[in-house]
């Protein structure tokens, strides 16, 4: 249900009291009320509400600093806010609906959970600015555009409740600037090369075949070599003076890839020359999931060993 998983309640301390489950229905009602109070908070004394942040507002809460909410402090904050406070019931169901490892407080994470699930939109507020506060990453505003059915971003209403997906954090992954002393133009002629003659069985799970045109709009298709699957990808950017190219996936990876986000993977490959030598850059955009961060990282500089040893041949 749209705010926060929902675990019985403990008793302790704080003014915290025992009480039932939540149900459904409260938890959809008191999720509404407090989209209210998180309104009221992101407007009531910031000197840029649309500024205004989750963490801000965890902090204004957390009175004695501790890093937890006590039901005392949520009672405290949640019910003086704003014009239309929330009522002690309100915030007795809310605490709970919070609480969800049921320790008798809201961690961090619990409040954000809390309060991500639902956005208020407040005037200056952007998909972009939303979906980085929200999300942690701008670039998943198509997801929250997509979540709310927005197929025009500038014409999102003030005060309209949107509901944030879940999104699994992305990263980029990057060989680094490695460098090789071999001259530039004799390295790019490894680098660009579209059949991978740099691609081995020991830096890669995967192998490519079917190779169709050159330059921007050239495709292949990439095998997994024990047999598991297969994939499309496409050259997206070539530039031959500059050295440099980028290429993406056009179908769904199998794993160990299958935590690369296609709908953003861009892969650049790029060379630049230092004196007599060179430094090759392999690099892919916040598009990967966080475990395959490191993998990939760790691939792509195992290919520039390979280009430098095909170019010194």
């Amino acid at each position: 249900m749209g705010c926060a998983s929902s675990k019985p309640g403990t008793s302790g301390d704080n003014n915290q009291t025992t009480r039932p489950k939540p149900t459904d229905e409260e938890i959809v009602e008191h999720c509404t009320n407090v989209q209210r109070w998180w309104k009221a908070m992101r407007t009531h004394g910031a000197a840029s509400a649309v500024d205004f942040g989750i963490e801000d507002a965890f902090r204004a809460i957390d009175t004695n600093g501790d890093g937890d909410l006590s039901m005392g402090e949520l009672i405290a904050a949640l019910t003086e806010v704003g014009n239309e406070p929330l009522s002690l019931e309100d915030v007795t169901v809310l605490f709970h609906v919070a609480d969800v490892d049921g320790s008798g407080t809201v961690s961090g994470e619990e409040f954000t959970a809390l309060l991500n699930n639902k956005f208020v939109v407040i005037e200056g507020d952007t998909l972009h600015a939303i979906a980085k506060r929200t999300t942690g990453n701008a670039d998943n505003w198509k997801e929250v555009a997509e979540a709310n059915g927005i197929t025009d971003p500038s014409k999102m209403e003030v005060g309209a409740i949107l509901v944030i997906p879940h999104v699994q954090p992305k990263v980029s992954a990057s060989s680094g600037a490695v460098a090789y002393d071999v001259p530039a133009d004799k390295m790019w002629a490894a680098v660009s090369s579209w059949s991978g003659i740099w691609i081995t069985e020991e830096n890669s799970p995967a192998a490519v075949k079917d190779l169709k045109g050159e330059g921007v709009g050239a495709t292949r298709t990439v095998f997994m070599r024990d047999g598991s699957g297969q994939w499309k990808e496409k050259v997206t950017a070539f530039d031959a003076a500059g050295m440099s190219w980028s290429y993406k996936a056009t179908s769904p990876l199998p794993e160990p890839f299958a935590g690369v986000d296609i709908t953003k993977f861009i892969c650049t490959m790029s060379v630049e020359s230092k004196g007599k030598g060179c430094e090759v850059t392999i690099s892919s955009n916040e598009s990967v999931a966080e475990e395959l961060g490191p993998m990939l990282s760790g691939m792509y500089k195992a290919w520039t060993a390979s280009m430098a040893e095909a170019a010194s041949k």
